[in-house]
Formats: C-alpha cells, structure tokens, sequence
C-alpha cells in the first residue's frame, strides 16, 4: 500500500507538470493493483489525462463511458471527466453524446452548456449540408454520370444525415427536393449517353402513369 501511495503522489505530480504520458503510466499501473480505495479514481484520473493529453478515442471513449457507468464514488471526479468528455463531443460535433453524458453525470446541466450543444448541432448540421452541396456541383456542371448519379440517389436516401440536418435548420423538404432533381438529371443523362432503357425505366419509376399517357408516343 506504501508503494501504491507513493506511485500516487508521483502521477499527480506529473499530471501538474502536464506529463500526461507519465501520469497515465502510473495511473494505470496504481488501477491493475486493485486496491478498492485506489483503483476507481486512478482509472478516472488515466481518463482525464488522456482528454488532457488530447488522445481520447476509439476504445479510450468507451472505456470513459464504461467508468461513468461502474464507478459508483468519486464524484467530484467523474463529474470532471464527464465535462471534459462532453466538451470534447461537442469539438468532434457529436452534440447528442456530449448533451446525454452532460445530462447523465453533471450536477447541473446549465443553459451554457445546452446552448454549447445546440451550436455544436448546428455546426454539424451545416456541415452536412455543406457536404452536399459540394457533392453537386458536379450535376451543376453536367460532369456526373448516370450511373454516379443513382449511386447518389441511394446515398442520400439511406446513407445520409441530410434528413436529419434539413429537420436541425428547419429547411424539411431539402432532401425530398434534392432527389427529386438528381432523378431528373438521371434521367436526361441515359439520353445523353444513348442508354434508353434505363432512360425509360427511370421515367416510369417516377411516373408511374407515364404509358398511360398516349400523347408520349405522337
């Protein structure tokens, strides 16, 4: 116990120092000596040090949530690594996780912090949106196949967040829209390339109705 002590008093001196490697050696080696009075604030002190250090990822995030979990004492600590935590989500703007573990493990959740969230939210959103639009320009410029272009037409319905960042920034409609033109662009381009029959197939996927109308075939 004497040794594990002095192992203590050596990481919080290197974490002081900002020797964050050297204080998260020693943190971990005092937490695999599973002595109970130790073993839970040395982890949440490892933790800290790596968001410190600036090396929180990956497996590291998981094991920040698995300690905010399980660790059931220490609190003013793991409300230091919860904000720390928080804070860094909202730099990767990942909103959600930064306000759920705000929400969770902060004593108090305030307006500045939600405020944070919520320009993270937006961030990305735009983000998003940003995205997009760059990934348009080439139908702007006619320089995207047809076949390019259905593949973005299955991004955007079932790989994309633009639906959610369209609901973020209020602009419902964006995706639908978006589509909706790229569709037509498809379409104008298989008659371009010669490609008739997928011409035609995509003109009936989106108008069902199409051989209906014999005004088509004068």
């Amino acid at each position: 116990l004497q040794i594990v002590k002095l192992q203590w008093s050596f990481a919080n001196e290197n974490e002081a120092e900002n020797e964050f490697e050297k204080a998260i050696k020693n943190y971990d080696e005092i937490k695999s000596e599973n002595i109970a009075s130790y073993a839970g604030r040395a982890e949440l002190r490892s933790l800290i040090c790596l968001l410190k250090a600036g090396k929180m990822e990956g497996e590291y995030i998981s094991r920040a949530e698995k300690a905010l979990r399980d660790i059931k004492s220490h609190e003013q600590l793991k409300e230091d690594l919860a904000y720390r935590l928080g804070l860094y989500f909202l730099k990767a703007c990942r909103a959600d996780d930064a306000e759920e573990v705000f929400s969770k493990y902060l004593s108090e959740f305030d307006n500045n912090l939600k405020k944070m969230c919520q320009i993270a939210r937006l961030q990305w959103a735009k983000s998003v949106v940003d995205n997009v639009n760059k990934e348009l320009e080439g139908f702007i410029n006619n320089e995207v196949s047809a076949q390019d272009a259905e593949s973005t037409i299955d991004n955007l319905q079932y790989g994309s967040d633009l639906g959610d960042a369209e609901r973020i920034l209020g602009i419902e409609g964006t995706l639908s829209s978006v589509i909706e033109s790229i569709s037509k662009y498809v379409q104008r381009k298989c008659f371009e390339e010669e490609e008739y029959v997928s011409a035609i197939r995509h003109i009936i996927n989106d108008n069902p109705k199409y051989l209906n109308n014999t005004t088509v075939f004068h």
